[in-house]
């Protein structure tokens, strides 16, 4: 289940199709509808159909999204993952205005949501340069928007860093509660879906 607090359902769901399908379809021609039907239908029918659904929940900008609202449609859709798609967007369960403490308790109520479902949930968070550096390489976690938080409660923190003008990602573990820390180089095209 993804909760996405940035992009539409529709949004999400093409991006996945694209990924999903290895070049088939492009992101961008899925959000326009310029694709053949049957050649999506017949993609759908061999990959969709015996796949583990994933669903998309947004607030369409009507309200916050808190854990509290995660907890519901983690009862309703009862998913093996949760992907919380962004922190900084989101709320704790008291509507905190300052987002300080805001973020220290969506951390929190975030990882008790993980312990007592007892699924993985991923929050996804901004990353806050100072004004004027350059990032060349993987976030470290002090330059997470309000990272303390995140640092104490987390059992796993991946940084990624697309490498400008490139479609290399490096991703790094900046913690791992349960072995050892690890790096790693993709290529991908987001919008082709191509890794």
């Amino acid at each position: 289940m993804v909760v996405s607090l940035e992009m539409t359902p529709e949004e999400y769901r093409n991006r996945v199709y694209a990924m999903m399908s290895s070049g088939a379809f492009r992101s961008s021609d899925l959000a326009r509808g310029d694709i053949n039907e049957d050649d999506f239908t017949t993609w759908a029918k061999s990959n969709l159909e015996k796949s583990s659904d994933f669903i998309v929940v947004s607030t369409d900008g009507m309200s916050e999204m808190t854990p509290n609202k995660v907890q519901a449609k983690i009862d309703i859709h009862r998913p093996d993952l949760v992907i919380y798609d962004y922190a900084q967007l989101g709320s704790d369960n008291d509507h905190t205005e300052a987002m300080t403490p805001r973020m220290l308790a969506l951390s929190r109520q975030m990882k008790l949501l993980a312990m007592a479902n007892r699924i993985p949930i991923i929050l996804i968070t901004a990353v806050t340069d100072e004004e004027g550096s350059k990032r060349d390489g993987p976030p470290r976690v002090n330059q997470v928007a309000w990272s303390k938080g995140i640092e104490y409660d987390a059992s796993l923190i991946l940084s990624v860093h697309r490498h400008k003008g490139t479609n290399i990602v490096e991703i790094a573990c900046r913690k791992n509660r349960y072995g050892d820390e690890f790096s790693f180089y993709f290529e991908v095209d987001f919008d082709s879906g191509i890794w």
